[in-house]
């Protein structure tokens, strides 16, 4: 991959926008680099990766490429064109009835199609709901859990105030019902 830029940066990792084999194939290349990751950062990392090669809907960037390269840990995905939900709040202020609407719709079926998967996202914000003209992306399962994993020794994990009841106490685990509140919260 040839990289043209960075997109942004993350917790953890950053994103840049590559250029593929072919002349007009565009992705994005998430990246961790190792020599200053945390255990926790690189658990996180790579358990997004897992989540996303289980995953395919249409709102839901695909993993290409997962891999590494030169100390760092890195996947690609399609790049889209588009802004976080939380960017398009603070440039128009609101949204419009429609597009709210559109924006649940999208992000209810993403979310809808983990949860069928086992998969339970955890941190449903508009800094995780992308936008482009061809409508509404769930992005960064960094947070995730699946059916199958271990939560036993699951930290409370989220953003607070998009963050159901359960979620936030620490004597039970969340589940799908918990993605669906936080998506109440951002409406």
């Amino acid at each position: 991959y040839k990289i043209r830029g960075k997109l942004g940066d993350g917790a953890t990792s950053s994103v840049y926008l590559a250029c593929g084999v072919e002349p007009d194939e565009r992705l994005a290349v998430k990246v961790m680099t190792l020599g200053s990751a945390t255990d926790a950062s690189i658990d996180r990392f790579l358990r997004e990766m897992q989540v996303l090669e289980k995953l395919d809907h249409p709102r839901i960037p695909r993993i290409l490429d997962p891999g590494e390269a030169s100390g760092s840990l890195f996947f690609t995905m399609p790049y889209i064109d588009g802004e976080t939900l939380r960017l398009r709040l603070r440039r128009m202020g609101h949204l419009s009835v429609r597009d709210a609407l559109m924006i649940a719709r999208d992000i209810g079926s993403a979310l809808d199609h983990a949860h069928g998967r086992g998969v339970v996202h955890r941190d449903v914000k508009p800094e995780n709901i992308f936008l482009a003209q061809e409508g509404a992306y769930l992005i960064d399962f960094g947070l995730a859990i699946t059916s199958d994993s271990d939560s036993s020794g699951n930290a409370i994990s989220g953003t607070p105030e998009y963050m159901s009841p359960e979620q936030a106490s620490s004597d039970r685990m969340e589940g799908w019902r918990s993605d669906f509140f936080s998506l109440g919260c951002v409406f």
